[in-house]
């Protein structure tokens, strides 16, 4: 009869790098989320941009947009596609 023997410090280890893995994933969304369009600079067309999109985002403001009611525009070369 084959039997597995878990050690204790195994176990430990493999949830020690799950963690690890957990807290590295949070710090990168942490850090994307802080770098709203980031390599725009400062000013009032950024500004305006975020706040829009704050503002139709957020559930139980009168200015939100259910997500299957928004449109994505992509820019490509001056021509603008929706999908």
């Amino acid at each position: 009869m084959n039997t597995m023997r878990c050690n204790s410090g195994d176990a430990l280890r493999e949830v020690a790098g799950w963690v690890a893995l957990l807290v590295v994933c949070l710090l990168w969304a942490s850090a994307a989320a802080a770098q709203v369009l980031a390599s725009w600079n400062e000013g009032p067309a950024k500004a305006a941009i975020i706040r829009f999109v704050s503002e139709v985002t957020r559930q139980g403001a009168t200015t939100y947009v259910e997500p299957s009611e928004r449109i994505a525009v992509f820019d490509n070369d001056g021509t603008l596609w929706s999908e």
